[in-house]
This record gives structure tokens, sequence and C-alpha cells, in this order.
């Protein structure tokens, strides 16, 4: 099996050569190449290269940034993707039961087990986890800023893990008014007009590790999940939907639309971010989102979240 690991530099800052060192080792029966990433979107130069030259598997050795590049250099390729998950969320990792543990994870990987899930497509580009406008764009903002502070970014990093998301959270609702925005949403012959705290386009049901925006969001079943949280003059109102979106019961709430798609329109008054993978892409005020139905072959433990049929690659 012809093998490409992508190792971000930016996920394990320091332990890229002991990386290296194990995967080279796990993989020593295979016909192994180690790449690292040297500048953004360059995981996506490296697969997209690498699926050209027919290479069977690319291991993502990141968070879901990582991922979410290398998923733009593979989808609708042969090319199977496996994960070494290294990052701050590892959304991705987590809905499939992927371990941490760099050999656990090495071994699972050469259990050579796929399944095809989906891939949600922005204005051309591609993302794998969840997404969307307002809060969540911000919140993965702030936890940016957090995390690359050069004083206490890598105590708050190591102390609180995934809960720097929460704490940016927090942080961006004190400064609510700098993300609330009108909408013009278009699915098929339906407009929908409303101010938003957030719009959300998910591939599964959490993000951020806490955050179930799309309780019923499935990967693997050819639509995408759209949650949206109308504002409220009410702070309080909107802040206990917030509250219950880490368990998912938000979308019980008269402020919460819920509804699924195979595509949709969505166009803003002022150009946004889009949120994608906690990626934070390009600029828009118009924003075509459709769904790839399994455009990605992911290797999963045999019983993952999703259905229980899997193959094998040669």
């Amino acid at each position: 099996m012809k093998i490409k690991a992508i190792i971000n530099t930016n996920s394990k800052k320091g332990c890229e050569k002991q990386l290296s060192n194990i995967i080279q080792n796990e993989f020593a029966l295979h016909d192994i190449s180690i790449e690292f990433t040297k500048f953004p979107k360059h995981a996506t130069e490296i697969s997209r290269i690498a699926s050209d030259s027919n290479v069977d598997l690319i291991i993502a050795v990141g968070g879901d940034g990582t991922v979410n590049e290398i998923v733009n250099g593979i989808t609708g390729s042969n090319t199977a993707l496996g994960i070494i998950p290294t990052g701050t969320a590892n959304d991705l990792a987590t809905l499939h039961r992927i371990p941490t543990d760099i050999n656990a994870a090495c071994k699972l990987i050469k259990q050579r087990h796929t399944k095809e899930i989906d891939i949600i497509n922005v204005n051309g580009w591609n993302y794998i986890t969840g997404g969307g406008i307002g809060l969540p764009t911000e919140v993965a903002r702030i936890s940016e800023v957090i995390k690359s502070n050069k004083i206490y970014g890598n105590l708050l990093k190591q102390t609180l893990g995934s809960k720097v998301y929460i704490l940016a959270m927090i942080v961006a609702l004190i400064k609510l008014n700098s993300f609330l925005n009108y909408v013009e949403i278009y699915n098929n012959e339906k407009v929908i007009r409303i101010k938003t705290l957030f719009m959300v386009i998910n591939n599964q049901s959490f993000v951020g590790k806490f955050y179930h925006l799309c309780p019923k969001a499935r990967n693997n079943d050819g639509v995408i999940d759209i949650c949206l949280l109308e504002y409220s003059p009410n702070i309080w109102k909107m802040l206990r939907v917030l509250f219950k979106t880490l368990s998912g019961t938000h979308i019980n709430s008269p402020l919460v639309q819920s509804w699924k798609v195979k595509n949709i329109t969505v166009k803003t008054k002022v150009e946004l971010p889009y949120l994608g993978d906690g990626e934070i892409g390009r600029c828009s005020s118009t924003f075509n989102i459709s769904v790839k139905p399994r455009a990605i072959k992911l290797i999963t433990p045999v019983n993952g979240l999703m259905n229980k049929q899997t193959r094998r690659i040669d």
C-alpha cells in the first residue's frame, strides 16, 4: 500500500520528529513517505499531488483544520483518508471513535476499513464536519487568538483543551452585536428573511466537541443539516437557548429553525467570513452550499458510529 503522511507542524509543536519516527516505524512494511506542512493550505497541495500520483492512503496528522486541507485535495478521488488526531477539538475523529493515542491510531489505520462519507461544499470550498456564519465563526476566531497568544496561549491550551471553545463563546457573547446578521435563505422556491445569532450548516451532530448544534445530522445520508437561532431582544432567552446547545435540546425552542436540504443559498447584507471544520474561509455575501454524497473514503473502526458497511482498501 502506497501511503503519504502529512504532519501539521502546529498541532504538536516540538514533537514533529517524534511523530514522524513513530509513524515510520508503524508503517515500515508499506511504501510510506512523510511531509510536514510549511504554510497554510500546504496540506491541500501535498495531498492533491499525492492523489494524482495514485497514493492509496493519506494520513492526516493534526486536527480538523489539517483534515479540511486534505479533504480539499482528495475529494472525489479513490485515495482514502486516515487520521492521527493531534488537534484541539478533533471533531471528525471523535465522532468516529478514532483514538488520540498515536500508536493506537496507526493500528486502526492498518486495519484499512473505510466508510464513505459526505462533504459539504460552499462556494467551491469543501468541509466535512460543521460550519456556518455568526456566533460559531466568532468563537473560532477568538479561540485562535487565545491559543496563539505568546503569554498565556499554551497554558490555556494545556489547561482547558477543547474547553477553550467555551471560554471563546463567553467572550464572543460579550460583544454580541458585532456578529448579528440579517440573512436571506433560498431553498427551492422558499425564501426566509431573518436576523440570526447564528446559522450553521452541518454534516455531523456536534462541533467544538461540546456544541450539539444539529443533533440529527448524519454524514452519510446525502443531505446537510441546517440550524439557525433567531435573534431576540430578550438576551436571557437567547442565552438559555445557547446553553441548551450543549445537549442538543435547543432545537425545541421557538427561536430555532432546523431542517435538512441537499442545497441552499444564503445571502447577507455585508460580506461575512464562513466557518468550516474550525477554519475561517473567505468572506462573501452569497454562499452557495450543497452536499457531495459519499465523496471521501474515511478509515474508521469497524464498529464506528455510522452504518456497519465497510470495505478494505488494497
